[in-house]
């Protein structure tokens, strides 16, 4: 699969803060994504491309379940380290008292236990990656800093204090460690590009946590099927009326060098189209806005007023031909 590399903003404050409506943006980008490597040859049909796209939105799932796994097994280290340090030859007193409380914690006890969790990291063997040297590392950055120490200091910790020291290992020291983001490039490939939502997926779901409820509905990390289906449309439409679109494009470009215009820039106009044309339900201004912010992202520096340019000038066509219909109040705008 190529490598699509957006400009994102490195600032993991700004992926706490995610619109959820922006799955619907990630999922966009994943189908540009194949629908270019279909038109690359990548694939041997179409319809061997249209399972990759769905076995990769399937991935984000993964990573999701395994970040949380992930967590686990980093605070289960305290244990190991309070073993360690027992078993010196001559332990210090500090050594003898260490605090084993994160291996304690509510949240991560029923990560430990619970059946349904157990059950979906096995079946997508997120538990097969080895990770003895990272619980070690990470474990021993979280145990020095304040919040730590101000953690295992309260007499009688709440829930809310059990998932706040979690909150704050996995967005304060996982995600700002090179390392860590790095390993999850290597282990999944869709890392980049899903970063943002698995970031306010794991956030949201830790957020809303309440004691023997939240890990029964582990499953709604998961892409939900009205966007998988979505999707699925998405990738099948364009393709299908791509001639189509074609001859709506091609005459606006008459003062560009077509041989000049990105292939991502041509394939989200496509796709724009097959918004706009296709399915009903989506405001037009969502439509144009999204593919002005994925070409931003994704294509040239001048793509995003181009892309922005000839959809605009179509879309006027198409609204004053009754080619766009859509239903529902404000669809129109």
């Amino acid at each position: 699969m190529l490598n699509f590399a957006p400009f994102i903003d490195d600032s993991y404050s700004s992926l706490l803060t995610l619109d959820p409506m922006l799955s619907r943006r990630n999922l966009r980008v994943k189908v540009m994504q194949f629908i270019y490597a279909n038109e690359r040859g990548s694939f041997n049909s179409p319809s061997i491309a249209k399972q990759g796209l769905l076995q990769n939105i399937n991935h984000t799932y993964e990573t999701g379940l395994y970040i949380l796994y992930f967590l686990r097994r980093v605070a289960q280290y305290a244990q190991k380290e309070a073993d360690t340090r027992a078993a010196k030859h001559l332990p210090k007193p500090e050594d003898l008292k260490f605090s084993t409380r994160l291996v304690d914690n509510e949240f991560i006890l029923e990560l430990e236990q619970h059946k349904l969790f157990n059950n979906e990291i096995s079946k997508y063997k997120v538990d097969k990656i080895d990770l003895d040297d990272a619980n070690r590392k990470f474990f021993r950055e979280l145990m020095v800093t304040p919040e730590y120490k101000a953690y295992i200091g309260l007499p009688q910790p709440s829930v809310k204090d059990h998932v706040k020291i979690i909150k704050f290992l996995f967005n304060k020291v996982l995600l700002a460690s090179e390392v860590f983001t790095q390993h999850l490039e290597e282990e999944f490939s869709n890392w980049i590009d899903d970063q943002q939502i698995i970031t306010y997926k794991i956030n949201d779901f830790l957020e809303s946590y309440t004691l023997g409820k939240t890990l029964d509905k582990v499953t709604d990390l998961n892409v939900e099927m009205d966007d998988r289906e979505f999707a699925s449309d998405l990738f099948q439409y364009t393709l299908n009326y791509q001639d189509e679109f074609s001859e709506l494009i091609e005459p606006k470009l008459e003062n560009w060098d077509l041989e000049r215009i990105a292939i991502l820039d041509m394939i989200l106009m496509k796709m724009a189209l097959c918004e706009l044309m296709y399915f009903a339900e989506i405001p037009i201004k969502v439509t144009i806005n999204e593919y002005i912010e994925i070409a931003k992202l994704y294509s040239t520096p001048k793509s995003k007023d181009f892309v922005n340019g000839v959809l605009d000038k179509i879309m006027k066509e198409l609204k004053e031909s009754g080619r766009i219909r859509k239903s529902g109040r404000g669809l129109q705008g």
